[in-house]
């Protein structure tokens, strides 16, 4: 901030500035003001019993002027005007570290050193289990488990239901939600005895339903419709075995049903806020939240988008802590992101015309994503909160199904490929802060 204080009088820069001596009468009358001492006189300075010559000593205070001449100009203070360097400064290190952001952001949105394919053209979702430091991928079918960051898989269970959304514990706990046979199902994974269970959550309700686990509240929180009478759902569970209902729903939730199943589920797990959204028209998206590990549920203002939103997705960046949520329409194609810090209120970052974003992993100011782009898919990153998006140079084989976090690193699917991203601390690679 500017100083108020004048630190010495703006005079001194004036020492000695005259070309010649003005002293009509004087013998030096017109002579040099200043004139240089030699080099062994610098190197010298001032010696015992001899005083300098006037001529070097208005040269050497001329100097002296001059450097807080340049000073002043460049920055410096002076009876109290104060050039703030701080502007200049925060400038210049927000531009270079937009550019190292950008290489950072191309490293891990282009790089994904490891790609495997599935045998299958039916993967549904994956998740993340830090206790286990495990992937997890929902087949169709299976549900198949990496215990190597991603680089070999295999058979962990069969699913008899079609599991979809998933949620893991601090523990290693995982929740897959499996919907089928009229009804929907919990794929229960206890980490202490590594062994699958299922569960019976919501008889007669075939829609599909999404799980996230709130480290606030312990709950598991368990969130869908029926697509018959277009109903909220909303259940709760501490064990992963006795499902509860929701004490209170959102208001209008009689008829709060989810188009052709275009909905989602996300949550901070620092707050322990959960956002149910749910597309209820072509460009109306429903928004509730709960704050309590999913008893109550509060309805907030819709989201109105521009485009046909035929698939959507929420995710939640923990480095920036803000919801993000992309909106994708297959037919046109185009997509929109949306963002929220507190999951009621949200504003639309940007409109692209790509296909159908899917779900987004948050990296700090890294969002890494995938669109669908013809018969397959591209990575796709953004460095300014996801307003401008870049397209990453790698083509990934099948349809995009999103972008998950996990270990640090990005971990991109499609329905035949998984692709294993570069993680923060690697070599050549620092972290984001």
């Amino acid at each position: 901030m500017p100083y108020t204080d004048p630190i010495y009088s703006s005079l001194v820069l004036t020492i000695a500035s005259d070309a010649n001596y003005s002293a009509e009468g004087d013998a030096y009358d017109g002579k040099p003001l200043k004139v240089a001492p030699t080099a062994g006189a610098l190197l010298q300075n001032a010696r015992p019993r001899r005083q300098r010559a006037a001529q070097h000593e208005n040269w050497l205070m001329n100097q002296f002027a001059q450097l807080l001449q340049a000073l002043h100009d460049d920055g410096d203070r002076v009876e109290g005007d104060f050039i703030d360097y701080q502007a200049a400064i925060t400038a210049l290190l927000a531009a270079r570290r937009a550019e190292w952001l950008r290489s950072y952001g191309l490293v891990r949105a282009l790089n994904f050193p490891t790609r495997v394919a599935s045998g299958s053209a039916n993967q549904r979702s994956a998740v993340f289990a830090p206790g286990t430091m495990r992937w997890y991928i929902a087949m169709s079918d299976t549900i198949q488990a990496s215990r190597d960051g991603g680089q070999t898989w295999a058979l962990d269970t069969p699913a008899a239901i079609a599991p979809g959304s998933s949620a893991s514990d601090p523990s290693g706990n995982v929740v897959f939600c499996g919907t089928g046979g009229g009804g929907q199902y919990a794929y229960e994974l206890d980490a202490v005895t590594d062994t699958w269970t299922q569960r019976t959550v919501l008889a007669g309700h075939a829609a599909d339903g999404h799980v996230v686990f709130d480290p606030v509240s312990g709950h598991w929180v368990w969130q869908s419709y029926n697509a018959a009478v277009g109903n909220f759902l909303a259940k709760r569970s501490t064990d992963r075995v006795t499902w509860t209902d929701a004490t209170t729903l959102p208001a209008g939730a009689a008829g709060w049903g989810a188009t052709a199943n275009v909905s989602d589920l996300g949550i901070n797990p620092t707050s322990g806020r959960a956002v149910a959204i749910a597309r209820t028209g072509a460009t109306t998206l429903k928004v509730a939240t709960t704050d309590d590990g999913g008893d109550t549920w509060t309805a907030q203002a819709s989201i109105t988008t521009t485009i046909d939103a035929t698939s959507i997705a929420i995710s939640f960046n923990e480095g920036e802590g803000a919801f993000y949520l992309a909106v994708g329409e297959e037919a046109t194609p185009s997509s929109e992101v949306w963002r929220s810090v507190d999951g009621a209120t949200w504003t639309k970052q940007c409109t692209l015309d790509v296909s159908c974003m899917h779900k987004i992993a948050g990296f700090g100011p890294l969002l890494v994503a995938t669109a669908t782009s013809g018969p397959g898919a591209r990575n796709v990153y953004s460095l300014d909160s996801g307003v401008t998006w870049q397209l990453g140079g790698m083509n990934l084989e099948g349809a995009g199904k999103g972008v998950f976090a996990g270990g640090g690193r990005p971990f991109a699917l499609t329905d035949t490929h998984r692709y294993v991203g570069v993680a923060a601390g690697e070599p050549d690679l620092g972290d984001v802060t």
